[in-house]
Formats: structure tokens, sequence, C-alpha cells
């Protein structure tokens, strides 16, 4: 029974390929066409997502009060947000810890790194993945408009983490120059396109002011016309809110002298108004009052003034929700927006960084092994075959696997990312195995006088076995893994995706593309071979004797 299932089979295959041959040339353009359909909607509607955010197992909740909020207020501030992530189900969360006082990235270095008494963040860490019913984005979304009703804040936002690693924010780019102004005018701008982007998510800038301070502007002509100089009027400030030691005591049975310190009482140390009653010794012992000789300012510094290549710079980053927008398309709407930044502010320029930088840089390096793949596999199929053409042959399977690989993707709803053009450069040197083995067997049989047609039927009927078992065996192998047989691994997923579909279409069209292509070449070879000057190329060509 199972030989006659065969035999039926394979007869059907041999009326399909029999009918591939006749119209040849209609195949081929029929399969180009569908390859460049396939790249179009790669190009265009496929979205490209260096390192998904699925399956990652933790999330920041970040909070910036008003500047100046005293570590104790901004964490009773804080204290809601606590209690908002403590209500999420114990299912879904392992462990949270809260800091305040600073705003930093949990892995590695983080350039971007602020303290400051009004900050605070809290660090969620989920259960696995495989655990729970939700992901941390979902998390996130049901639980971002409970956060937007926490008062007392003036930012309060989630950060989220990508998988992979540290390749940095989604949105992440640095305008440099001279002047904060400018830098922060240009700055303001970007973040408020940001926000107006749907799908654009916790828009931040890292402009960061530091707390307010008061100066003692001393007017020297008025000090030095009461004989007062600028030191004797800054230790007397001092004293009084830091207090000088005005003598020392020492009890008879006591081991240590006690320090007698003189200042302010406190209450008057947070009055803005005790600066008017102040008064200063001269060297006559006249009293002299603090206002008539100084001015008092208050100012606000940057807490942090850093640097990119020599230049200031302040950074504006973002998140973005993968459904709505990636990473990619929102850094050239930007591109697109801002691109005449540097002719309307002469000396002041974007810089792109995070996710973005980091994926052009990931694409150049997997050109460049996709290159060298290609070039190895070309290399070693041209001693085998002894021929320059024939590997071209065999090699034209590896767009057919793409178009696989684009399709199950856009079924899938799976975009484009790093482990999934990895899995396409793994599946080029799987997908060649078969043609190989059918492109062998044709040369054999012609090579012992079979004519081309017949050897071409014949080389399809006898390895259609083998060439089917190959590939039922490779990818039941790694169908597990792309579909989360025995265990989800959503990291690994697109990787496994991409071969496996990848393979079921390319061996599909190898066992009737292949041969049709084998035949067009021959034709051109056949072509070649009756004009006598070129003969030579034709024998370089193909080593079989034209037929």
């Amino acid at each position: 029974g199972k030989v006659l299932w065969l035999k039926a089979v394979i007869n059907r295959y041999e009326t399909i390929l029999l009918s591939a041959l006749k119209n040849k040339y209609k195949v081929c353009l029929g399969i180009f066409s569908l390859f460049v359909i396939a790249i179009i909607i790669a190009k265009f509607f496929m979205p490209f997502i260096l390192f998904s955010s699925r399956g990652v197992e933790q999330f920041m909740i970040r909070a910036e009060a008003k500047l100046g909020t005293p570590l104790d207020k901004t964490n009773k501030l804080f204290a809601p947000v606590e209690e908002l992530v403590d209500s999420i189900p114990k299912e879904y969360v392992d462990t949270f810890e809260t800091q305040i006082g600073i705003l930093r990235e949990e892995r590695g270095h983080d350039p971007d790194i602020k303290r400051g008494s009004n900050l605070a963040q809290v660090n969620v860490y989920l259960t696995p993945s495989q655990a729970r019913k939700k992901t941390a984005e979902e998390i996130v979304d049901e639980y971002r408009l409970k956060l937007t009703q926490i008062k007392g804040f003036e930012k309060l936002y989630f950060s989220k983490f990508r998988e992979g690693p540290p390749v940095g924010k989604a949105i992440y780019l640095r305008v440099r120059g001279e002047d904060y102004v400018i830098i922060n005018s240009i700055a303001s701008e970007i973040k408020d396109y940001l926000q107006s982007l749907e799908g654009v998510l916790d828009a931040t800038s890292s402009y960061d002011l530091g707390d307010k301070e008061l100066n003692v502007v001393v007017d020297e002509e008025a000090a030095s016309s009461t004989y007062l100089t600028i030191g004797q009027i800054a230790s007397s400030v001092r004293n009084a809110f830091a207090g000088t030691i005005a003598t020392s005591i020492k009890p008879t049975k006591a081991e240590e002298e006690i320090d007698v310190r003189v200042r302010l009482p406190d209450y008057q140390r947070n009055e803005l108004a005790i600066f008017d009653n102040l008064v200063i010794a001269n060297k006559f012992g006249k009293l002299i009052p603090l206002k008539s000789v100084a001015l008092i300012q208050e100012t606000q510094g940057l807490r942090s003034v850093r640097h990119l290549e020599g230049k200031r710079f302040v950074s504006i980053s973002a998140d973005v929700d993968d459904k709505k927008m990636t990473s990619s398309r929102a850094n050239s709407l930007i591109k697109n927006r801002f691109k005449n930044i540097s002719l309307d502010n002469p000396g002041y320029t974007l810089r792109y960084g995070g996710e973005e930088e980091e994926t052009q840089k990931s694409m150049r390096s997997l050109f460049q092994a996709f290159l060298l793949a290609f070039l190895l596999i070309f290399l070693i199929l041209a001693t085998q075959f002894n021929s320059l053409v024939q590997p071209f042959v065999v090699m034209l399977t590896i767009p057919f696997g793409l178009i696989g690989v684009i399709f199950a993707f856009l079924i899938h709803r799976e975009p484009l990312s790093f482990l999934a053009i990895l899995g396409i450069i793994g599946l080029s040197g799987i997908v060649v195995n078969d043609s190989i083995v059918l492109m062998d067997f044709i040369n054999k049989l012609r090579s012992q006088g079979v004519p081309r047609r017949e050897s071409i039927i014949q080389a399809g009927k006898l390895r259609f076995r083998p060439v089917i078992l190959t590939t039922i065996t490779t990818v039941a192998g790694i169908i597990t893994v792309a579909y989360g047989i025995g265990g989800k691994d959503p990291f690994l997923q697109p990787m496994a995706l991409a071969i496996t579909w990848g393979l079921i279409f390319a061996t599909g069209l190898t066992l009737v593309i292949i041969p049709c292509i084998y035949a067009i070449v021959d034709d051109i070879t056949e072509k070649f071979a009756h004009h006598p000057t070129v003969s030579k190329t034709s024998s370089i060509l193909n080593n079989n004797p034209p037929l």
C-alpha cells in the first residue's frame, strides 16, 4: 500500500514537471514576478524590528517630581506607584524594587543616568514568559491609564525593555551645539513632534536642571566704603547658616571637649527674608546690614553638562508601540521632518543613536555575513560541478526560499528582525542541498548519453523521495521551536520560522523550477556551442557535450 501511494505521488509530480518543462519560460517569468512582489512587500509593508519586546521579563516605571523635592517627600509621593505595582496579579509579577533619587537603565553602563532627590523609579521583574498569559506590553498597556491618575509628579511614565543585547531606546537622538538655549528649543520641538505621532510613547528629554541656588552678589564699592572684605561677608553668611564654633567646654570628668556651635535657628535658616536682617561686623566692630552691601539672586544651573565629541548635547528618547509604529519608521519620519536643522541653526547637529544606530550596524554585519556565505557556497559548488553556470542555477533556490519566508512572516504577522535574517542566512546553506542532489543526477545521466529532457525527468523521479525526506526531517526538527511545541522561546521563534517556511517553499519549487532553469541555460549554451569562435567557452560553462 505504501509503495502504491508513493508511486501515485511521483506520477502526479511527473505530470506537473512535464507541463512545467513545456512552458519553461512562462514558469520562470511567473516565479521571478513572485520574487519581485515578495521583495516589494518586505520593503514597504513589513515592519523591521531589531529585537522585539516579546518574552521580555521586566519593565520600569519612572517618576520625576518638581525640582528640589526632598527625598522623603518623593518617597511619600511614590507610594501610590508602588501600590499600583503591588496590585498587579502575583502570577505576573515576581518581585519589584524601588530606587529613590536616581533614574538609570538596569543593564550595563547607562550614559543617561540622572540623580536628584526629586527622582524615583521602580523596576518590575515579571514571572517567566512561558508561565504567564500576558506579555510585558499587555500588562503595561493595561495599567497605563491607572498610572496617569497618580498625581504629584511632573513626569510619570513606563519604560520597557527589549530582547537581545542592550541597543538603547527605540528612538534616541542627540542635539549637539554650543548654547543650551538653542539646543533646548530644538530638543523641545522634536519632543513635541514625537508626542504627536501615534504609536510613540513616553518621550523624554535629558535636559536636567539642578536645584535652585541663591547667589550673594557683593557690591564691591559699598563693601570697601564700609570697611568690609568679600571674605568677611562670605564667612559671615556661612556662619549664619552652617554655624561656627564659638568655644569649647571641657567638663572635669569628661574625656573629650564639647564644641559649641553658633548659628541661626532652624526656622530662620529656611526663610528668604532672613537676608534682610543679617548684619556683619567690620574691623571697627560696627554692624553693617548685609542688604546694604550685597544683592541676593535666585539662579538655577544644570545638574550636569554632557559632551559628545567636544560639544554640549541634550538627548531625546522615546519608546514605540510595535503594533502601530516601528523604531525604523519613527526615525525616518524624524529625519525627514528635521532634515534642515543644521541649515536653520548653523553649528547645531542631530545625531541618531539607540536602536536606529544599532540596526544600521547589525544590518551591515549581516549583509557581510550573507555575502561571505554566498561566496563560499558558490566556490564549493563551482569545484564540485566543474562549471561556472551550474552553481548559479543551484543558488537560485536561495531567492525561492526567501519568497517562502516573506509570505510566512506576513501570514504570521511577524516583523522582520535580527534573528529572522540570521535564519535566512542559515537557510541559504540548507536550501541548496536539494538542488545539488537533483543537478548532480541530471549531469550523471547526461554523461551516460541520456537525452536532456529524458535525463531531467528521470532525475526528478528518482530523486523525489530523498529530496522530500531531507526536507521533512529538517522541518520536523525545527518546527517545534517555530511553534513552541514543548516550550516556547519567543527569542528564537523568528529564526526557526524563517528556516521552516523557507525550506518548505524552496523544496516545492526546486523540484519544478530548477529543471526548467536547467533546460533554459542548456538552450543558451547550445546556441553558443554552434558558434565556432565561442565553442571553448561552452565547454567551460557546461562540461556536458551539447546534445
